[in-house]
Formats: structure tokens, sequence, C-alpha cells
């Protein structure tokens, strides 16, 4: 391998890893955008965990 080769190789190395890092940033933020629950969301949920929590208290005898 002439140095030449071996310059070019190591520059399509780096160019591929800072791609490779790219993907992984879009990727990581994809994840925590898909995580994020919306208002929506959100409201549902504390209104499920309020009806859950009623029926609880209901089967409580006292």
């Amino acid at each position: 391998m002439t140095t030449g080769e071996r310059i070019q190789a190591q520059t399509a190395a780096i160019h591929l890893m800072n791609e490779s890092t790219d993907y992984k940033e879009k990727g990581d933020k994809l994840m925590e955008d898909a995580t994020k629950k919306t208002p929506l969301q959100q409201e549902m949920e504390a209104r499920y965990q309020a009806k859950l929590m009623r029926n609880s208290l209901a089967k409580i005898k006292f």
C-alpha cells in the first residue's frame, strides 16, 4: 500500500466514523422523541391511574 492509498483509506475511515456518529445522534433523538408523552397521553394516563386508585380504595372494607 502506498502512502497515498493509506491517506485515502484513512480519510475514508474518518468520513465513515463521522457519518456513523451523525446517525447515532439522529437515532438517539428519534428514540427520545418516541418516548416523550404528549399532553393528551399524560392526561389519559393520569385518568387511568386515578380510576385504578378509586377502584382499589372502593374494595377496602372497614
